[in-house]
């Protein structure tokens, strides 16, 4: 879900996942946005408004998960069992 949240940087927009989250979820978003930046190279939008294609690289950023937190995940998982 998307959620804002407090950060000690103030108030700012997170994707937030509870305990039971699908990694299927998570890459399907992932690839919705590489798919997004990928039309946008090839239209208008890239060349009058970069700002935008900057702030879906940034999205994309911040909404892959690091080895740690899939590592995490994983364990996780395997605890349920």
């Amino acid at each position: 879900m998307v959620k804002q949240i407090e950060t000690e940087n103030g108030n700012c927009w997170a994707i937030v996942f509870n305990e039971h989250f699908d990694l299927g979820d998570v890459c399907s978003m992932q690839n919705g946005l590489i798919e997004i930046m990928i039309t946008a190279t090839q239209s208008a939008l890239y060349s009058t408004s970069q700002e935008e294609f900057y702030k879906i690289l940034r999205l994309l950023d911040e909404c892959l998960l690091t080895q740690d937190q899939y590592y995490e995940y994983e364990r996780f998982l395997k605890n349920r069992k």
